[in-house]
């Protein structure tokens, strides 16, 4: 290696901690989530899971329905994904409301993919 590069690393490196050493501007930085409520607990990132995991399990869902309709295509994969989806969503609403949410936001996701199921349904069969 380059003999200037490696002096740069070391000197870069010197300077870097004893800046810090010599300047401490907060002896203790506090942790600040945006996702925690009052009590520090809050079920936002299961609302948001909530509602991508429906989504997710609606597109499951029509891969499913196209690659049923397909002549060699093996659609048991996509099935089985969609209801461990359907699952998940149910599991995170359900959490998400034990931590806090209210129940219209706990369950957006959940009446996401009834409402989808509902509407492949006819859109199938009607």
């Amino acid at each position: 290696m380059n003999i200037r590069f490696i002096i740069f690393i070391l000197l870069f490196f010197l300077i870097n901690n004893s800046i810090e050493a010599s300047f401490p501007v907060l002896d203790e930085f506090e942790k600040v989530n945006v996702l925690d409520g009052e009590n520090g607990n809050s079920g936002v990132p299961y609302f948001i899971l909530t509602v991508i995991l429906s989504l997710m399990s609606v597109f499951m869902f029509i891969l499913f329905i196209g690659s049923a309709l397909t002549h060699n295509g093996k659609p048991f994969i996509y099935f089985i994904l969609s209801i461990l989806s359907v699952l998940a969503t149910l599991a995170s609403g359900l959490q998400a409301r034990r931590l806090g949410i209210g129940k219209f936001k706990s369950f957006l996701g959940i009446s996401i993919v009834i409402t989808s199921l509902l509407l492949i349904r006819y859109l199938i069969f009607g």
